[in-house]
């Protein structure tokens, strides 16, 4: 029989199993977001701003998608 402790471990073993694979890709699109706002801030340019607003976008749609896959696993 498993310890409470134990079963914690185990949600948390399979929870970063799933967030572990977007875990990059999460860091390299705010990254990407950061840059894009500095650098319409510094030019004004409509372009940074639209890339900025992407990288947000693919984010949140991320980050939607690793909570529908957490809700398919844990219910």
């Amino acid at each position: 029989m498993l310890t409470s402790n134990q079963k914690k471990n185990r949600k948390n073993l399979k929870w970063d199993f799933i967030r572990g694979k977007y875990h990059t890709t999460l860091i390299n699109l705010s990254k990407n977001a950061e840059i894009a706002d500095e650098q319409w801030a510094r030019t004004g340019d409509i372009s940074w701003h639209a890339s900025y607003k992407m990288y947000v976008k693919k984010i949140i749609e991320l980050k939607e998608k690793i909570k529908r896959e957490e809700k398919l696993l844990f219910g």
